[in-house]
């Protein structure tokens, strides 16, 4: 199951947050607590430590967001750097407005969708795609839960979607919004969409 974070100041204000480590809003703090109360009803399993484990991107509003929806007692979270959101270089911070004001058709650069592309000081597709899987694969394959919850970001849940949506040119239509939810199946050799809670 792969989460995203509940919401920030700086989404609220529509700014890039790339590496930069932003707390939770109140909004954000409650978007995870109805998440935890809709999933524990809903999916049980996922609050028992020996079906399911959790891991979550090193960012605070990540962390935050899984401790609140998914911690419980003796559960330890398995933290990963390399969940982290994109670095988004020269952008973070701004909004879109802001960037076209002072980088003129980068912004249409970065949508064009070129897996090698990245902003000035930023990463690409290619790169935080390959860093993403890196890490999920391999706690997959040490993991003795049936389940893993996956708590991290917009851009990183697109690129580990992206591999059940390779025919469409990837995940195209789903929601991404703060705490959303799609759940895969992942065997040896293929990752599956299931849907979105």
């Amino acid at each position: 199951m792969l989460v995203r974070h509940g919401e920030t100041a700086w989404n609220r204000e529509g700014r890039f947050q790339g590496h930069t480590d932003i707390a939770l809003s109140e909004i954000g703090r409650g978007q995870a607590r109805a998440l935890r109360t809709r999933l524990e009803v809903s999916h049980p399993h996922l609050y028992d430590d020996a079906q399911t484990a959790v891991m979550t991107s090193d960012l605070r509003r990540a962390h935050e967001t899984a401790e609140i929806a998914f911690s419980v007692p003796g559960r330890t979270l398995h933290v990963r750097r390399e969940l982290r959101e994109f670095c988004y270089g020269s952008f973070e911070g701004l909004t879109r407005r802001e960037i076209d004001e002072r980088y003129p058709g980068a912004m249409a650069a970065w949508l064009n969708g070129d897996p090698e592309f990245a902003v000035d000081g930023g990463e690409s597709r290619a790169e935080v795609h390959a860093r993403v899987h890196d890490a999920v694969h391999g706690f997959l394959v040490d993991a003795p839960q049936r389940n893993v919850v996956i708590v991290a970001h917009g851009g990183v849940m697109r690129q580990l979607l992206a591999v059940c949506f390779a025919e469409a040119g990837g995940p195209r239509g789903l929601g991404f919004g703060n705490t959303a939810t799609h759940v895969i199946h992942v065997d040896p050799r293929t990752w599956s969409y299931i849907g979105q809670l």
